[in-house]
Formats: structure tokens, sequence, C-alpha cells
């Protein structure tokens, strides 16, 4: 922030291909993620973010309008625009990825193991993941942040074999996507996906920092290679008040 409370920025692009409006959007949401939780939440008027960027407020109006598609912001008529509480916009289609999900709605996504416990599959986990029921699978608890606030606690089962130091390549890598590229795994899509409501438990609460009580949007899932051996199980609770899904359609076949 400079002296007079404004946003500090530097100067757009001009020649670069990347319209007026989409640079303004990306330097007022890369700020949005900097700021600390007791700054005022009201962005400066739509005039002085124009003369700030050099641009007219038809561009600054277009930027706003993509922010508050996206979440980040909302505009209150009579009184401005105001940051929004993280909210994340999340694909349920053939190729879920969290980090991609958060980075295209301008969100920091980033993700913390919580434990790695080693045990026998019970008969819903083997199940999912073809497995004799007793094989060992690696149970990986870990927390998804986007711009550092909780916004899902998962429980990912592996096959113990496989992975065996998951959760150590997880905490390096900061993603399951770049977790299976260690291991020659460059492509798997979501077979399934099973979605319900329920009320958070004390501990769900506390972790994802919510009031004990407010609900959570459960998701049960298996991903698979692209010939469909299992890859992961896993069962996550996703802050309701968060996180909005889009359910994607399946792609049409390809004409003979």
């Amino acid at each position: 922030m400079t002296a007079d409370g404004r946003m500090q920025g530097e100067e757009l692009e001009r020649e670069g291909g990347i319209a007026l409006w989409r640079q303004v959007a990306t330097r007022l949401a890369s700020e949005i993620r900097g700021r600390g939780a007791a700054e005022d939440p009201r962005l400066p008027p739509e005039s002085a973010l124009a003369e700030r960027f050099g641009v007219n407020r038809h561009t600054v109006r277009q930027a706003l309008r993509h922010l508050a598609e996206q979440g980040i912001v909302r505009t209150e008529r009579g009184r401005g625009t105001f940051v929004n509480e993280v909210m994340v916009h999340y694909s349920l289609g053939e190729k879920p990825r969290f980090g991609a999900s958060l980075l295209a709605g301008y969100r920091l996504p980033g993700r913390r193991v919580l434990d790695a416990v080693a045990e026998p599959a019970d008969e819903t986990v083997a199940r999912h993941l073809g497995l004799a029921a007793g094989t060992m699978v690696l149970r990986v608890r870990s927390l998804g942040l986007a711009d550092g606030v909780p916004v899902c606690l998962g429980q990912t089962w592996l096959e113990a074999r496989r992975f065996p130091d998951a959760a150590a390549e997880l905490e390096a890598e900061g993603s399951f996507t770049r977790l299976f590229a260690r291991h020659r795994i460059s492509d798997y899509r979501r077979a399934t996906t099973r979605l319900q409501a329920r009320r958070a438990s004390r501990e769900e609460a506390a972790l994802l920092q919510q009031p004990v009580g407010e609900p959570v949007l459960a998701t049960e899932a298996l991903d698979v290679t692209p010939d469909g051996t299992p890859l992961s199980f896993a069962v996550t609770s996703w802050a309701a008040s968060r996180v909005d899904f889009t359910v994607e359609a399946p792609a049409a076949p390809a004409a003979p």
C-alpha cells in the first residue's frame, strides 16, 4: 500500500498482446492475495484505479467484473467494491486438478501434509483401489489451501508398495499431480465422484477454521490412469462457504 492508501502497481504492458483489463485484473488479484486480514476490504473507487493504471473506467469496470465472476470481489451498489472471503471454483469433470483450478481463479494453491499412516486396506478402500482386503496402503491426510486459507481436508489412500514415500513427496511437490509425475504417471482422470452435504465434525471445523456445525461438502473420488488402473481413492471435506463446484458433462465421443 502507498502512504495515501492506494495499492502499489507498475505500468501496464501496452504492446504485449494481453488485454489491458486482464492485466488490471491480474494485478489486483495478486495484491488481494497479499492483503492482511486487518486491511480495509474496500477497494479504491473505479476513478482512482483508472488513474493509477492509466486506463479508462470501462477497462477498470471490465477487470472488476471478471474478478467478481471469479468470486474474488463483490460490488455493492452505492458502497463500492469489496474483497470477498476466499472462494474456490472447482470443476468435478474428468480431469479435476486442485492447483490448476485455483490458479485459474487467481488463487494461490498450497497443500500441507498433516500425517501419513500405513495400514491394511479395509473393504471400501480395497474395492476402490482394486486390491485384496488387507493389502497395505498409505493413508495421507492433508489440507488444501487457497491463498493460505484452508478450503479442504482430505484423506487419500495409495497402494503402499507403489508409493512408499508418498507423504514426503507430497510435502515436497505440493500436489498429487506432481507426486504422480515423479512416478512417471503424466496423466490420470477421475473415474467417479460422490458428493454429499453434512455437518462438520469438531476436528474438521478446527482444521478448516470454520464454526462448529457449519456444513461441509464431502466428496469420495477415485482417480485412475488412462487405461483404467486405480491410482488413488480420496475422501475430502470441503468448507462449504469457500467452494462451489461445477459438474462437467462427459466429452462427446469422436465421430467415426
